[in-house]
């Protein structure tokens, strides 16, 4: 192989390498507005897996943010596919590099080292199909699942199963003193090792379970301190109030108290994903309303509330501030989200990647093949031609 040849190769592998680094998230992009997403926080990266506006279809879309760029601009980062449509699905972090997805009772291996997905050979006491659980990860990679709801069968859960990520087994719990079935709550681990759960539906009366006002589709995370704050959600169509709680876990029993936010923080949100990076909570995607009132009956207007701010609260001076960014109105079913979740402007973008790859492929060949050939002909024109005479002989040594 001539260097010509091996330099036109070498052009293309960078090209080919920058084309698959962009398109496994090296590239910012501008993902469609979503609700129903599960989420984990892992080294200041909050990754976000799935999520639709309603709730039904799901993506198959991955994204993760960068929550350590506190009072700058944030991008969102686009990930490997998940192997399936995933909504108001579960997911933890053991801690080792593998974020656990359980969707439907179905798990999923996701390695943030290597951006790549891999399946999970289950065994063991497999739980019933159901949505809207809600899920934990202790020290010993155990996760227990809890709750959840079958919307085909109309059937809700008050079990709790947990799956060995070692071993990649399920196992039945207790239900014991266990609470009325559910959906919708949230679940937090305590440094104690007890499970705690907010909120939610009640599964046999549909009504809310009792906290600070009852509400579902809201978020929680644990402070350094101890204290659990939980955000915005829902009660059929209300914003309940106070949109920000917070629970003092370091007091017997637990107390409630009520926040007051300001004009910055977010009004109305629910349905949306939350993170803390030890001093600020972050509050991203879900939806918002002017008033209050989420009418969940019209999908336009729900497209159309969707959040694409990323809201940021100082936990300690209790001051917000707000990354925004521009977002079009949708008035057909034709908008940015498509059927399987993909994001159009990031397609359109890869697209035009690989068409400036190919077009600097085949200049660099084509010069490459011209200056080779120029090449050649310079070194034919110079060669020295050799003419042997009849009678001669080369090893005759001189007299």
């Amino acid at each position: 192989m001539n260097i010509f040849m091996k330099v036109g190769l070498s052009y293309l592998v960078l090209i080919f390498t920058l084309f698959i680094t962009t398109s496994n998230g090296a590239t910012p992009i501008s993902p469609a507005g979503r609700s129903y997403s599960c989420s984990v926080t892992i080294n200041n990266k909050l990754y976000v897996f799935g999520g639709d506006p309603f709730g039904i279809i799901g993506t198959t879309q991955a994204i993760y943010l960068d929550i350590s760029l506190i009072g700058t601009p944030n991008p969102w980062f686009l990930l490997t596919d998940i192997p399936t449509s995933v909504s108001a699905a579960n997911a933890v972090f053991n801690g080792n590099n593998t974020v656990f997805l359980i969707n439907y009772s179905t798990v999923y291996a996701y390695n943030i080292s290597n951006n790549q997905w891999y399946p999970t050979d289950i065994n063991g006491i497999i739980p019933q199909s159901r949505t809207q659980a809600t899920a934990v990860i202790d020290k010993n990679g155990m996760i227990w699942y809890f709750g959840g709801t079958n919307v085909t069968t109309n059937t809700s859960f008050n079990d709790i199963n947990y799956f060995d990520t070692i071993t990649y087994s399920w196992s039945v719990g207790s239900t014991v003193n266990a609470p009325t079935t559910r959906f919708n709550m949230i679940s937090i681990f305590l440094p104690s090792r007890e499970i705690l759960y907010i909120g939610g539906v009640d599964g046999s009366t549909r009504r809310y379970i009792d906290m600070a006002q009852g509400r579902e589709l809201f978020t929680a995370i644990l402070a350094q301190d101890g204290t659990i704050i939980i955000y915005g959600g829902n009660n059929i169509k209300n914003s309940p109030t106070p949109t920000m709680a917070k629970l003092n876990t370091n007091t017997s029993p637990y107390t409630w108290t009520s926040n007051e936010i300001s004009s910055d923080a977010p009004q109305y949100l629910t349905g949306h994903v939350a993170a803390t990076n030890g001093t600020h909570m972050i509050l991203a995607l879900g939806a918002t309303s002017n008033n209050g009132i989420f009418d969940l009956t019209d999908k336009y207007t729900i497209i159309n509330s969707l959040n694409y701010n990323i809201y940021t609260l100082n936990i300690q001076t209790n001051v917000w501030s707000v990354n925004s960014t521009t977002h079009k109105s949708v008035t057909s079913p034709t908008s940015s989200n498509t059927p399987n979740g993909k994001n159009i402007d990031a397609n359109i973008g890869i697209i035009v990647v690989v068409i400036i790859a190919v077009i600097l492929v085949i200049i660099a060949g084509v010069l490459a093949f011209v200056f080779y050939r120029k090449c050649k002909k310079n070194n034919k024109d110079k060669e020295v031609k050799i003419i042997r005479i009849s009678g001669s002989n080369d090893n005759e040594q001189p007299q």
